[in-house]
């Protein structure tokens, strides 16, 4: 019963590590910005591109 304890809390803790960069990722762009379809294709294109 005690491993249960240790192992959910872990579980949850990994799981909100793993989704952090995601969403860090996401605060710094605008509604208006649409992901860059060029971005894997070229190593000096953004992520996110303008549309305006």
């Amino acid at each position: 019963m005690t491993k249960k304890r240790v192992y959910i809390p872990l579980a949850i803790l990994l799981g909100l590590l793993g989704f952090s960069p995601m969403l860090v990722s996401l605060l710094g762009t605008k509604q208006e910005d649409k992901l860059n379809p060029d971005y894997y294709s070229d190593t000096n294109e953004s992520l996110f591109k303008s549309t305006k």
